[in-house]
């Protein structure tokens, strides 16, 4: 099951549920379904790995002019808040 989902966040205020479940159908175009980790981190689960590659090679994605941080569920994942503070440049 984790093999086929992305985990990510959006950098500052959160954008909200709506918002970040419009990007599937909207900017995305794929089968996704959006889940929230108590501890704020966004699962995105595919029904595709063709569609995960796709939206992973897709660019950087803004939320509201704020960069969204994506990347691949890894086998082991500790969902601690602290890797939420930093952002890639």
């Amino acid at each position: 099951m984790w093999k086929l989902c992305i985990i990510g966040y959006v950098a500052g205020k959160f954008p909200g549920y709506t918002t970040l479940n419009n990007l599937i159908s909207s900017i995305w175009k794929c089968n996704a379904k959006l889940t929230m980790h108590d501890s704020g981190w966004l699962i995105y689960t595919f029904s595709s790995k063709n569609d995960k590659l796709v939206v992973l090679s897709g660019g950087l994605y803004l939320v509201f002019g704020r960069p969204m941080v994506l990347k691949s569920m890894p086998e082991y994942f500790d969902f601690a808040a602290i890797d939420m503070s930093r952002v890639p440049v």
